[in-house]
């Protein structure tokens, strides 16, 4: 939950969707590293294709939109 920043029910969210992969040790979950990157790839990806059609709509440059 540290490393991503959420709360224990969006973690669990997460989880049940496939977003995050995880094993079991013993009784404890364990969440994959590779995982966690992966879930912050894909999260990033989203986030810029979300600006570019935004640009596309108001008719701005992707450029344009990034903080300065």
């Amino acid at each position: 939950m540290a490393a991503l920043k959420v709360g224990r029910a969006k973690l669990y969210e997460l989880l049940n969707s496939g977003e995050l992969e995880s094993y079991l040790e013993g009784s404890s979950r364990k969440i994959t590293w590779r995982s966690i990157a992966g879930y912050f790839e894909r999260r990033l990806e989203e986030e810029g294709a979300r600006r570019q059609n935004r640009a596309r709509h108001r008719g701005q440059s992707p450029e344009e939109l990034r903080p300065k």
